[in-house]
């Protein structure tokens, strides 16, 4: 393949993310260089959890090191590394320093904070546009735009549902990124998708490759119905129907 992705982290590797290295003959691209950990079913997180959350910061350093780009589909810890040291920061170990390592001299791709967006995410995104301006190369919002590095193309999705049309979980901007006749896309939290919008825009693409988040299984009947959660697996079965490869992970 021209183009070559690595899953860096992800509920698999044993944290809460969706973090993976793309490189083209033109580029390197880290997508959604966040990582955290949560409570499941009333339980902290075990100390095994943090050994990974460990591993997985110091993965994350590594790569951006190779990276010339950084992108940010939304503004969830698990998706972008925060500048700032609050509540939450035990579960995902952000700082400012930490952001630094990771965006420091990078252009970096970002989810509008201004528009198509819930509150909690709007300020998390002013935050980080105010401080990262100061050690990033570029902070440029992306949703529904195109670049070109070289001969790789970069397309950004117009803001797609976190999960159900209308749902209180917001926005995320997915990616396309091609290289000759192959193109790797990359949908986080679109958990399924649920949406049949997201849907339309996976099959009118057509991608060689799909990096998908999938539907928490875990929330299933509790903060999300089971018919919600069954329309996401329906879709998954159609994609897999129609697209060559698919990597799954995310919430499932």
């Amino acid at each position: 393949m021209a183009i070559t992705f690595t899953p860096l982290c992800s509920e698999s590797l044993g944290v809460r993310s969706l973090c993976v290295f793309v490189e083209t003959p033109d580029t390197r691209i880290l997508l959604d260089a966040g990582v955290s950990l949560g409570q499941r079913f009333g339980l902290t997180p075990h100390p095994r959890e943090y050994e990974a959350l460990r591993d997985s910061r110091e993965k994350i350093r590594r790569y951006a090191e190779k990276a010339d780009t950084v992108t940010i589909s939304h503004y969830h810890f698990d998706h972008y590394t925060a500048t700032w040291s609050n509540l939450e920061a035990k579960w995902s170990w952000s700082s400012k320093e930490e952001a630094e390592k990771i965006y420091s001299g990078k252009t970096v791709y970002a989810k509008d904070y201004r528009s198509h967006i819930n509150s909690s995410q709007r300020q998390r995104g002013y935050i980080f546009s105010k401080i990262a301006s100061d050690f990033t190369s570029t902070i440029t919002y992306s949703d529904s735009q195109t670049y070109r590095k070289g001969e790789t193309e970069i397309t950004f999705t117009e803001p797609l549902a976190h999960g159900e049309e209308g749902g209180q979980l917001g926005f995320i901007i997915g990616v396309e990124i091609t290289s000759g006749d192959e193109t790797v896309a990359f949908y986080p939290d679109v958990q399924g998708p649920v949406s049949e919008r997201s849907l339309n825009r996976i099959f009118a693409k057509k991608p060689s490759a799909l990096i998908i988040g999938g539907p928490p299984l875990y929330l299933a009947g509790w903060q999300i119905d089971e018919k919600t959660i069954a329309q996401g697996l329906e879709h998954l079965r159609l994609i897999a129907e129609k697209i060559p490869l698919t990597l799954l992970d995310h919430h499932i």
